[in-house]
């Protein structure tokens, strides 16, 4: 289940807590929204309760733009996990994929997008 928090000028997707070796689509994003933030959330625990910072390995984020449904987008080479970092994508964004590879210190993960109204 994806929690989706929403206002006038703001809405944030969550999706569900998953192991760290799972691929995470996140779709349902509202493409009115131009400013988009993409980040990941690393946890300790499979309740998602005990953050903590992923010790190795990278990131891969694609989306999938308004404009054309029928591809994703490699928004940037791999992040690294090691260093806490949000990706900022601007365009009208219908869902996110994130790929993670070699994630150490951290068993759990979820992926965020924050949208805002430009």
């Amino acid at each position: 289940m994806t929690l989706v928090i929403e206002r006038p000028n703001f809405e944030q997707h969550e999706s569900d807590v998953v192991t760290v070796a799972t691929t995470i689509t996140l779709s349902g994003l509202n493409p009115t929204f131009q400013d988009n933030w993409i980040g990941m959330q690393f946890f300790t625990s499979a309740a998602g309760d005990t953050f903590v910072a992923s010790g190795a390995g990278t990131l891969k984020i694609d989306v999938q733009h308004k404009s054309n449904e029928d591809f994703l987008e490699e928004i940037q080479a791999a992040l690294d996990a090691t260093v806490p970092d949000v990706q900022r994508v601007e365009g009208n964004l219908l869902s996110a994929v994130m790929t993670p590879t070699g994630l150490t210190m951290a068993t759990h993960m979820k992926l965020v997008v924050t949208q805002n109204r430009n």
